[in-house]
């Protein structure tokens, strides 16, 4: 088959495909022999993308060398441009439907010349990632072999995908709502356990089924005030008191998913833990000591550390951004030092909480922090001390708080902070399922607006037409999570966050 015979983009599948099922099915990423689900109709792509019927090529593994990498294709043409590069080891013609696992040779159909082995994959619409046609070539991973195979596929027909438009395909194919599709994305960057955990519940759709309940909730308000407005001979309007007791229960649902955004900030970018104290109070050695490495210079004389030094640290499950600042004191002697005094301050003021060190076998002293932050008081150097219990007596009375006994030099106490920053980190076990990212933040505080804006409507006894105003502003920014109900500038912001190929 010539190159030229290839059926050009616009002869791709129209819009929905009719073939496609309308019903969700077993849970695919957790369930192997499980179709791929229909979670929501797809979406009308007019609106969302202009190029949503081009066929797309991308390497969908990272940058480098490998045992095996992935170019991955979907589109109208995908099998077509598959079946021009790839011939499969003892058989003459291609499955003509469902699903196939094919092992065979990539071939620059131009020269005739063989680029590599590989195993290819097969996915029919609407039974793929996409819900589009799926071709995965799985071929042995260098860098010029990958790159060879995605010219092949763009020389064919195929256009380079941008950043995330795999998965922003399945989003407009119905394939998941727009929270689900992000936490693809913290599935990918999930860096400890219970950042896994967050986002294959929000992938299952946990956040989605918060969030639908609170929407129906308010539909079925509003509802009961459109119907009075428009039948105002048949239906009774509603009493205030009634509509505002629902509308309060909504705010407290929503306050409680709001309640998720630090935990939700904490699993994906990490705790940011700041080790403060006076010079020479073992902060760098504590460093090293959770770290298990000499990362950090440790000397017997005071102002060592002139410079920040940030570590990443698994706790628990849970990311640790873990900052040894320089020791903070008056009169510091040179410039190097008052800098690094300047940066331990910022670093304080940036920070999530402080362990704030002190050396046990010094006189206790007066805790120098405001209780603005979460702060973790350590009594370092506690091998010195003789009369323990006295020793911290005398400085839990001093600083007004708990403080842990350790030993950095030895090992003691260790565990007794591991656990203490793990239940910094945990926040309120009572919270819903999902952990919310800064764009849900942002638009259940708006929803939250508009809800106040409803109650002062009733209040004020307005006509029931502004009441409905500020309800339908509320349920649309409910649906700005989930992508029931928004713009194209947001889901581009979403996806360009993605990486090529995914």
């Amino acid at each position: 088959m010539a190159a030229s015979s290839i059926p050009p983009c616009r002869n791709a599948p129209t819009w929905p495909p009719s073939a496609r099922a309308k019903t969700p099915t077993a849970t695919w990423w957790s369930n192997p022999g499980a179709t791929f689900p229909r979670l929501l109709e797809p979406r009308e792509p007019s609106a969302l993308s202009a190029n949503i019927f081009d066929t797309i090529a991308a390497i969908a593994t990272p940058p480098g060398t490998g045992g095996i990498g992935v170019v991955r294709l979907s589109g109208g043409l995908a099998i077509k441009i598959s079946e021009r590069l790839f011939r499969p080891f003892g058989r003459d013609s291609w499955p003509t439907e469902g699903r196939a696992l094919l092992c065979g040779c990539i071939h620059d159909p131009l020269t005739d010349r063989k680029v590599d082995e590989a195993v290819l994959l097969v996915f029919r619409a609407p039974r793929s990632y996409t819900t589009e046609d799926v071709v995965e070539i799985q071929s042995h991973g260098g860098t010029a072999i990958l790159r060879k195979v995605l010219s092949l596929c763009l020389k064919e027909g195929a256009r380079l995908a941008t950043a995330g438009e795999f998965t922003k395909r399945a989003y407009l194919g119905g394939r998941f709502d727009l929270a689900q599709a992000e936490a693809i994305s913290d599935l990918i960057g999930a860096k400890t356990e219970k950042a896994l955990e967050n986002a294959l519940s929000q992938l299952d759709g946990g956040l989605s089924r918060d969030l639908k309940e609170v929407r129906e909730s308010l539909l079925e308000v509003l509802a009961r005030v459109e119907a009075a407005i428009d039948f105002p001979h048949e239906i009774e309007e509603p009493k205030p008191s009634e509509v505002l007791g629902h509308i309060e229960e909504i705010e407290r649902k929503i306050s409680l998913l709001l309640s998720t955004a630090r935990q939700g900030r904490v699993l994906r970018e990490g705790m940011a833990i700041a080790l403060v104290g006076n010079p020479n109070v073992g902060k760098s050695s504590l460093l090293n000591a959770l770290l298990r490495e000499e990362r950090a210079i440790v000397t017997d004389l005071p102002g060592t550390t002139r410079d920040l030094i940030e570590e990443n640290l698994d706790l628990g499950g849970y990311l640790f951004r873990i900052q040894d600042t320089a020791g903070i004191r008056e009169g510091a002697f040179d410039q190097a030092e008052k800098l690094g005094i300047l940066r331990s301050l910022e670093a304080i003021h940036k920070s999530d909480a402080l362990l704030y060190l002190v050396d046990a076998s010094l006189p206790p002293a007066a805790m120098p922090f405001p209780a603005q932050k979460k702060i973790l008081a350590i009594l370092n150097k506690i091998d010195l001390v003789k009369d323990r219990e006295a020793c911290l007596a005398a400085w839990r009375e001093k600083l007004k708080m708990r403080a842990i006994a350790v030993s950095a030099k030895s090992g003691e106490g260790l565990p007794e902070l591991t656990e203490a920053l793990v239940n910094l980190a945990e926040g309120n076990p009572l919270v819903p399922r999902c952990a919310i990212n800064a764009r849900h933040q942002a638009a259940l505080f708006a929803a939250l607006g508009s809800l106040e804006a409803s109650k002062e409507a009733l209040l004020e006894s307005l006509p029931l037409d502004f009441l409905t105003i500020d309800l339908k502003a509320a349920v649309s920014s409910l649906g700005e999570v989930t992508g029931e109900e928004v713009s194209e500038e947001i889901i581009e912001k979403v996806f360009e966050n993605f990486c090529v190929g995914k």
